[in-house]
């Protein structure tokens, strides 16, 4: 994270409100002065948790339903807080035609091996393991208790759910989606906007689009890859 810039952060849910939490903790590991701005701007059509959020910053933020009246915002950082991998995916690539840049969230209590490779807009939650030469690319997001192997691969956007196991060598594709407690074997790849339910063990590969159950996983394709970007 850039020190002085303030966050905007794309959703303002529940993982919003968690996102907040960790900027704080992040600037008081730092011993950055409490004057030092952490949240500036919430972009959310919706309902977003604005009072929470204040109240973890200790500052008023300002609310925004399209990127359209953020002020300022070559003096900002980005930050995706959605737990939907598409959805991730889509508010990244609208930002990224902006002057907004992307920042890092990397908690405190997280390890990540300096040989990690690391991209633009990650999040990287607290208690979770990164372990070396592994690769993540932008916008990923990596949940609280999560484990990712030596070498493995996680592709743009895609989201690791609270105690899942990314083992060695094992790849998530581009906007997958791995539930809670799920495993990934060692080489294992799910493919892009495929999506690995809870407690699912996948111990073999599958290509773009497909749900995957049980252990050992099975499932069935949800769309082609033509028609991703319909649903």
């Amino acid at each position: 994270m850039l020190a002085g810039r303030s966050f905007v952060l794309a959703g303002g849910g529940s993982f919003g409100v968690e996102v907040a939490t960790y900027l704080l903790d992040i600037r008081r590991a730092n011993g950055a002065a409490d004057n030092d701005p952490i949240v500036s701007d919430i972009l959310d059509s919706g309902t977003p948790r604005r009072p929470e959020i204040e109240r973890v910053v200790g500052a008023p933020i300002k609310v925004h339903a399209t990127l359209d009246t953020v002020e300022n915002k070559d003096e900002k950082l980005a930050i995706v807080c959605v737990g939907n991998a598409k959805v991730r995916r889509k508010l990244f690539d609208e930002i990224a035609a902006t002057p907004l840049r992307f920042g890092q969230v990397i908690h405190p209590s997280a390890y990540v091996a300096e040989t990690a490779q690391l991209g633009e807009g990650v999040i990287i939650c607290p208690l979770s393991f990164v372990g070396p030469f592994a690769r993540i690319e932008d916008n990923v997001a990596v949940n609280v208790h999560a484990a990712i192997g030596h070498d493995a691969v996680l592709r743009h956007s895609a989201v690791i759910s609270p105690a899942a196991a990314v083992n060695g060598y094992a790849r998530c594709g581009v906007a997958s989606f791995v539930g809670a407690g799920a495993i990934l074997y060692p080489g294992a790849e799910l493919g892009d906007y495929s999506k690995l339910s809870a407690g699912s063990v996948l111990s073999r590969s599958v290509g773009e689009g497909y749900l995957m159950h049980g252990n050992p996983a099975t499932g069935r394709q949800m769309v082609s890859p033509s028609d991703r970007t319909k649903t």
